[in-house]
């Protein structure tokens, strides 16, 4: 079996930009779909439907990031509760994984809070030690400021915060997606 896993944003709110593109504004956090999964899907229907069409064997797993549940910024811009986050993330799990079955594309859509704890893996400490570590400098500075320029933008624009504290969330998002990409299952999936 072939075991695909594809991290998701939330279904954070957007406008419509002057080419008729949908681009996340963050000011709020709904319960649907999402434009990131909207936009992925379409490219890799094609893909889901070779597979099926040879019979090959698979398994996508599409996994929710409501670990930022626990981001006090991220929730402060929202408006809402690490509850209430973690509630519009599992119903937009569930419509995904509906729309999963109708495309048939043989998966599901899961929280990551819920996969980790179905695999005994403690994202958030191996979150934690990932940061420390790019704190130390363990890792190459040219990677961390080539990071943190790329995501500068998106974070001033989403919390309108200063370049110092830029560079710590380019740490703390290098920190999870690496924590999410060292869980085994994902790792030799």
């Amino acid at each position: 079996t072939l075991n695909f896993f594809v991290h998701l944003c939330q279904d954070y709110s957007f406008e419509i930009n002057d080419n008729n593109e949908r681009i996340h504004d963050f000011s709020g956090m709904e319960e649907g779909k999402g434009i990131v999964y909207e936009k992925l899907i379409k490219n890799v229907q094609p893909f889901f439907d070779f597979l099926n069409k040879n019979n090959i064997d698979y398994y996508a797993t599409f996994l929710m990031a409501d670990v930022e549940s626990i981001d006090k910024l991220i929730l402060k811009k929202l408006g809402i509760t690490k509850n209430e986050f973690m509630e519009r993330c599992n119903r937009s799990s569930e419509k995904i994984s509906k729309n999963l079955k109708l495309r048939k594309i043989k998966g599901e859509c899961l929280g990551m809070e819920e996969f980790f704890a179905k695999h005994n893996y403690d994202f958030h400490r191996k979150e934690d030690t990932n940061i420390e570590k790019i704190k130390k400098l363990e890792i190459d500075k040219t990677f961390l400021d080539k990071v943190t320029e790329l995501r500068k933008d998106l974070y001033k624009f989403w919390f309108n915060i200063s370049d110092s504290e830029c560079a710590y969330r380019a740490k703390k998002d290098i920190g999870m997606y690496a924590a999410f990409a060292e869980q085994k299952d994902i790792s030799n999936g």
